[in-house]
């Protein structure tokens, strides 16, 4: 029996590695196979949507010696095996329509730049499970759409920005997120971007908004935008703000850093974040005021 979907699950609403995604289907394959093999199902597992009675043939086969045995010596393999797939059974959204998903793009200010273009089924979990130990920051979703065929909008989506791949093994970008936006715009579907920031706790919000403002210090004068000059806000072209000196502008009739003036911006559009980053958020001369900022540090004038 295939577990094609069991894999498409653990891919698209997990954070395991292909290693890992490997040894569950071996492990559940096997176990599958005995089950059968023993008539203790006269079904495949993948065929069993009560919850109930997986768990039940779940106790009885690891009531087996022989098979307790194989699980303690394979460290486990085979119980985290059944039960990673009572979880994907669990997954009623996930089951009622494996092809629609979200596509969401996310940003770390750790990773001043890059953004992550990706597919899931659970927006929510899959932002916590990004949030480990290997970064120091939570990601913040800065677009999102629910899409019928996600992994066929993903795949294009790669497909066309594969030449700002940061790694080709990973699925970070160096592209501005505005781009992104743009495109993902295009595409028919729901806008479920969400409109506030979940921190685990206020250390984690501290440090994020810390490390935000940090990496949106930016000067006028070195990449060479006068005094006076319009700059036009990314997500809505329509809002616009003042150079009014080497780090400061005036928007709505105020005077204002970058950053304050796009969080105001911001947060009338329906967005409740404590923190942006100024470069990212306005445009000059139709590109980003990063964008800019990086072809100058290039010597590209």
């Amino acid at each position: 029996m295939s577990f094609e979907n069991f894999v498409k699950w653990m891919e698209l609403a997990t954070d395991l590695s292909e290693k890992s995604i490997k040894n569950y289907l071996g492990g559940i394959s096997k176990i599958d196979k005995d089950l059968l093999e023993t008539s203790t199902s006269r079904k495949s597992l993948e065929a069993i949507s009560s919850i109930n009675e997986l768990e039940n043939l779940k106790i009885k086969y690891f009531s087996d010696r022989e098979n307790k045995e194989l699980d303690t010596r394979g460290n486990g393999m085979y119980s985290a095996s059944f039960n990673k797939f009572i979880q994907y059974k669990s997954s009623s959204d996930f089951r009622k329509n494996s092809k629609e998903g979200i596509v969401y793009l996310i940003a770390n200010p750790a990773m001043p730049g890059l953004v992550k273009l990706g597919k899931t089924i659970d927006l929510e979990e899959r932002l916590k499970q990004l949030f480990n130990t290997s970064v120091p920051f939570p990601f913040r979703c800065i677009y999102a759409k629910k899409v019928k065929d996600y992994s066929e909008v993903e795949r294009k989506l790669h497909k066309g920005l594969n030449n700002c791949r940061a790694n080709m093994n990973r699925e970070f970008f160096s592209i501005a997120e505005d781009e992104v936006i743009n495109f993902l715009e295009l595409i028919p579907g729901e806008d479920v971007t969400p409109r506030e920031d979940n921190f685990e706790d206020k250390v984690d919000q501290l440090a994020f908004e810390k490390a935000t403002k940090i990496a949106q210090r930016f000067n006028f004068q070195m990449v060479n935008i006068p005094i006076g000059a319009t700059l036009f806000f990314n997500r809505n072209k329509e809002i616009k703000c003042i150079v009014q000196s080497n780090t400061r502008v005036d928007f709505e009739g105020e005077n204002h850093s970058l950053s304050s003036a796009a969080l105001l911006a911001t947060n009338r559009m329906g967005f409740n974040w404590k923190a942006v980053s100024g470069p990212t958020s306005w445009t000059y001369e139709d590109e980003t005021l990063d964008e800019r900022r990086k072809r100058f540090e290039s010597g590209n004038y």
